[in-house]
């Protein structure tokens, strides 16, 4: 993937660097693009930004994070064991 610069009077530099961690992009980087506007950055490093950040760090565009995925949860009943239903519900068990 290739980022995209700003133009500017670097002209090729803004679309070498990722300018959240300033560094150059290198061959085998994970870069990750903006869906609206196609700024993109080392995926670890916009990661990171828009946990804090809704908006693109070089031209703020809005970005729409996807909702947090829900991690399964057992219910607490499944971790229950009844032996003998009827045990508890014996008319000794009731009178005490």
């Amino acid at each position: 993937m290739s980022a995209r610069g700003e133009g500017g009077a670097g002209g090729e530099s803004a679309a070498q660097d990722c300018v959240v961690c300033l560094l150059e992009f290198a061959d085998g980087d994970e870069l990750r693009a903006l869906p609206l506007c196609a700024h993109a950055f080392h995926a670890d490093c916009i990661d990171v930004w828009l946990r804090a950040h809704a908006s693109c760090p070089l031209c703020r565009a809005a970005v729409a994070l996807p909702p947090p995925v829900a991690s399964p949860v057992r219910a607490a009943s499944s971790r229950l064991r009844c032996g003998n239903p009827e045990a508890l519900l014996s008319p000794d068990r009731l009178s005490r």
